[in-house]
């Protein structure tokens, strides 16, 4: 039971660790639309 324990809890880490690093690539893309176009970066906020 506790080794069943322990893997849950390293697979719940690891999706945290997935979510931030998605938001962290999407922070990045924004910023990097802002030197192309503001039409763009108009239609990333709506998102």
């Amino acid at each position: 039971e506790q080794q069943q324990q322990q893997q849950q809890q390293q697979q719940q880490q690891q999706q945290q660790q997935q979510q931030q690093q998605q938001q962290q690539q999407q922070q990045v893309s924004r910023e990097s639309l802002r030197g192309q176009s503001p039409r763009r970066l108009g239609k990333g906020k709506d998102f």
